[in-house]
Order: C-alpha cells, then structure tokens, then sequence
C-alpha cells in the first residue's frame, strides 16, 4: 500500500527556465507550498490509449496535460481536438520524438514549428509548453524552444510506466513521490496503456486523501 507524505510548506524559489515543478510555471500563481499536482501524458494521441486515458480522467472529473508528437496527431486530429475540448492541455512534443540534442537548429525549427502550427489549427489555441522528447535539452534546444515563447516543461515524479510494472506498483511509486507541486510523467503513446489506465483511479483518490488537487498547465 502507498504511505501518507505529508504536505508542509517551504520557501518560494526562484523559477528556472526549464520547470520541473508547477510553481516554477512562469505566470503560473502556484506558490512552493500548494497542495497542487499535475498529470501529464506523452508521445500520443493513440487511438485506443488515449481515449482510454480520456475515460479515467473524465470520470474522476480530472483535467490533466497532453504532450502530442506531431505526427501522431496529425492521423488522429479528431482525438486531439477532443483532448483540448475536454478541458485538457495539448502540449508539444516535437514532430517525430527525436531527440532535441541530436538535431540542428534548423532541423529543430522544423520539428517545433510544425508542431506548433498543427495543434493551434487543430485545437484553435496555440500550445504554450513543450517537452523535449527523453528529456533531453541543451543551450541551442533551449533558445530555439524560448524564442518561440515555449516553456520547456519536464517532470518531478517518473515512476516509468513503459517499464510496465503491475498498476499497484505504479500507482505506489506516484503516491509515495507526491508533494506540492509535483509533476508526474505517464504515458499514453503506445498500443497498450492498460496497466497506466488501471492506476488512474488508485493514483487520483489516494492525491486527494493526501490532500492534492489536480491541475492542468
């Protein structure tokens, strides 16, 4: 079973450029000690993970944020508009899920930009958060990604569902890890998300035993 942590409240620090935590949002207006958490989830939409995903999230009245590769959501634009007509946030996570590091910076222009200019036809907002696929950024992926007026978002908490542990150890490994301000990464990318859906609910009612609330970015 998943143990208590407790929510205590420390000083506010100086947000960063690349955010790990939801008060290092810029113009977020989440202090250090909010009782504040965040879903997110990457590489889809997928035609059957995703409304899965969808499913859990509604039905615990839970918004939460999407990192979409381009390609992915360019063959399900119906799935990704449903994701910002929900209530969620659509995140961009490149347009092929290469590795930022690995790309020139007109290679990566192209993989942002096009991101960019899908979701904001398909959603009819444009993305405010990017996610380097892997987590992997330097100097040149960072000013390519702030000089699109992205925020470069990670993730606080990774219990590393494409591991496939059984949906208890998953759901453990989230609650154990929780504390203001947290981001968790989860995945919806793949064909079978099964052991991440069943998680959901354990992961969502324990936070709000804790005493968490759920945000999107």
């Amino acid at each position: 079973m998943w143990r208590g942590v407790r929510i205590s409240g420390v000083a506010r620090r100086s947000a960063p450029v690349v955010v790990r935590h939801l008060w290092e949002l810029p113009d977020g207006g989440f202090e250090e000690d909010d009782p504040v958490v965040a879903l997110t989830f990457d590489d889809g939409p997928h035609p059957q993970s995703t409304p899965a995903v969808l499913d859990a999230l509604a039905a615990a009245g839970v918004a939460a944020t999407f990192f979409v590769t381009g390609d992915a959501a360019s063959g399900e634009p119906d799935l990704t508009r449903a994701l910002a007509d929900a209530g969620h946030t659509v995140g961009v996570h490149g347009w092929t899920h290469t590795r930022f590091t690995e790309l020139t910076a007109a290679a990566l222009d192209d993989e942002l930009d096009r991101c960019v200019s899908l979701l904001t036809a398909t959603t009819g907002a444009a993305p405010r958060y990017v996610r380097p696929p892997y987590g992997h950024i330097n100097a040149i992926a960072t000013e390519r990604i702030l000089v699109r007026q992205l925020v470069p978002v990670m993730w606080s908490v990774d219990p590393k569902d494409w591991r496939r542990p059984s949906p208890d150890a998953l759901a453990n490994h989230v609650l154990e890890h929780l504390a203001p301000g947290r981001i968790v990464i989860l995945h919806d990318g793949r064909s079978d998300a099964t052991i991440t859906v069943a998680a959901l609910p354990t992961i969502i009612d324990g936070a709000h035993e804790l005493g968490y609330q759920f945000v999107a970015l």
